[in-house]
């Protein structure tokens, strides 16, 4: 976790300060939360009326010690302010802000809720106080009503009808608990509760888009099919473009499910990826390099052009078919490394400008004094203000001429940019992501040398400015590079061996480079050994393995270790022994 984006520090996770309000209550209640409010609402601590009403019975239960009671107070405060302060609630998530629904620890206050409940129950709830057993329930009535009023600002306030069944369970449970014969008790009680989880799990679910299973069983089947060509089957490492999804046909028309892990899905080895342990080096460099990611957790294939094709081995992009074959397309030949000189290992790559790291990474690999990525000359830029836009006011309508023959591609640096608006010579340019507002590098076309090219799209400048890089990458220097690294390319297999997974190969080190570079994330988990000497692998390019390699033959394997497993795993034996040691001890007792 510590290699995450999570390990950085702010000060405002820290501040004492309250995260919610009154508006906790009405999460007693039915309904309170849905697929619409699922990262905006108060604590998820609904455990049904029957719970709440027996764990308010306990602490005026007669038979119940106050120490106990107290000590049971006690713990629930503290589960509850660990929640509801910002500074406990940080500590509580290993020092850091969760992403997204900031009370993950909300079911250790349901859990301990319901044991209090059950020694209530235990305790017999009848023998509580009269006045009590009618006090109680107009509490919870009045802490409901009170939670109801406290969120009617939100943008999505919980309805009258909502809180009026919420209103009618806690009436008929104080009825069944407190009023009720008790051979009907236990059935009566039983009834309500599964009616009452059932009526919130509807509510609940009532605005999730929901989709359709038959489709993807058969989606899934074909898509699976269709990939098994190119996952893998041959043992080899390499990775694939999926440039479209089959099961995405089976959901909601709404749905924003963007197949982050269809990878895993379908056992291929891709760009996408979406994970809250991803290293957050791995995620920059690549970033740099000008592929789209919306956060610290995710990562796409967008942004993907030759340059990072080479550099990250992208063997094959694959066009899936719901009816026939899948169409597959051969992108880099150049193998998971090839040989590199000095200079590619020292190189450092500039934040956020891929295009910039891009020319310098091919200078370090083949240098020339002719650039790889030619700007485009800019001719006109007329601008029209739209008043009424609030972020993006600012169309340009920009004319550009062709200095290089190859794809020309959009690198705004400064993040404002509203691609989703971005047309060439008319034609909206296709996107899979909406990346508006956010860092990638955007492929317009390809274009001959000298063709002018017009180029309209929102911004919430009124001057492109020296941060947007609109250039062109020269396709036949480019394949000069490709040819060169061919002869000492580095295509290895895999394996899994017990709990470790081994990438071994040969490379032919012609060129009398130093170094091998492999497309394999940087971790501190991998070991090395070159014509089975042992050798440590350096990180390049910010966050690339590099393997020092002689001139001729070396034989490379790179093995991975699961960092701390063995410590981690001596820990939990000694746990567990010291349990047994204790326990008996204690049972002797």
């Amino acid at each position: 976790m510590l290699t995450t984006a999570k390990s950085a520090v702010k000060l405002s996770s820290y501040l004492p300060v309250p995260q919610f309000g009154l508006a906790v209550l009405s999460q007693f209640g039915l309904g309170a939360a849905n697929f619409t409010t699922r990262l905006v609402h108060a604590p998820t601590v609904f455990s049904s009326s029957l719970v709440v009403l027996l764990a308010l019975s306990f602490w005026v239960q007669p038979n119940l010690t106050k120490a106990h009671k107290w000590h049971s107070f006690g713990l629930l405060l503290a589960l509850f302010l660990s929640m509801d302060i910002r500074t406990l609630d940080t500590i509580w998530h290993m020092f850091q802000t969760p992403a997204g629904f900031p009370y993950r620890n909300a079911f250790f206050f349901s859990f301990v809720l319901i044991m209090i409940a059950f020694e209530a129950w235990l305790a017999g709830p009848r023998r509580i106080a009269l006045r009590w057993q009618w006090l109680l329930p107009t509490l919870m009535v009045s802490a409901l009503i009170l939670g109801w009023f406290a969120q009617r600002t939100a943008k999505h306030p919980l309805t009258t009808s909502t809180l009026a069944l919420s209103l009618v369970a806690v009436i008929l449970t104080a009825i069944a608990l407190f009023a009720t014969a008790k051979r009907w008790q236990t059935l009566s009680l039983a009834g309500i509760v599964a009616l009452e989880l059932g009526t919130n799990s509807t509510l609940m679910m009532a605005k999730s888009p929901l989709g359709n299973q038959a489709k993807f069983v058969t989606a899934y089947r074909t898509e699976y099919r269709q990939m098994q060509a190119v996952n893998d089957p041959d043992g080899q490492l390499y990775r694939v473009e999926n440039q479209n999804t089959l099961i995405n046909q089976a959901y909601n028309y709404d749905s924003k499910y963007r197949n982050y892990n269809d990878p895993m899905l379908f056992n291929f080895h891709d760009i996408t990826y979406y994970s809250s342990t991803f290293a957050n080096q791995t995620r920059l460099m690549l970033k740099s390099l000008g592929l789209f990611s919306k956060n610290a957790r995710r990562v796409s294939s967008e942004g993907l052009n030759p340059v990072t094709d080479l550099l990250l081995d992208v063997k094959y992009a694959v066009q899936l078919n719901a009816v026939g074959q899948a169409t597959t397309r051969l992108r880099s030949q150049n193998g998971l490394g090839f040989a590199v000189p000095t200079a590619f290992r020292q190189l450092k790559l500039r934040q956020n400008s891929a295009i910039i790291n891009q020319e310098r990474l091919l200078q370090s690999l083949r240098p020339s004094k002719r650039a790889y990525f030619g700007n485009a000359t800019m001719l006109s830029d007329h601008v029209i203000q739209d008043s009424q836009a609030k972020r993006y006011p600012y169309l340009h309508t920009v004319k550009l001429r062709m200095t290089r023959t190859g794809t020309l591609y959009y690198n705004d640096t400064t993040r404002q940019t509203k691609y989703t608006t971005m047309r060439v010579n008319g034609h909206l340019v296709p996107t899979k992501f909406n990346a508006n507002g956010e860092l990638v590098l955007r492929s317009l076309g390809y274009f001959d040398k000298g063709a002018v090219v017009t180029l309209t799209v929102k911004r919430t400048q009124p001057t492109l400015g020296t941060h947007v890089h609109i250039a062109s990458l020269d396709q036949a220097r480019f394949n000069q590079v490709k040819q060169q690294l061919l002869s000492t390319r580095f295509t290895p297999t895999y394996h899994v061996s017990g709990i470790h997974t081994v990438v071994s190969g040969q490379v032919t080190n012609r060129s009398k480079q130093k170094w091998l570079y492999v497309a394999i994330p940087a971790d501190k988990g991998w070991r090395a050994t070159v014509n089975g000497v042992k050798v440590t692998p350096k990180t390049v390019i910010g966050g690339m393995l590099a393997l020092p390699i002689q001139p001729g033959k070396n034989q490379i394997q790179l093995t991975y270790h699961v960092p701390g497993l063995l410590g981690g795993l001596l820990i939990s034996i000694i746990s567990g022994l010291s349990f047994i040691l204790w326990r008996q001890r204690y049972r002797h007792h």
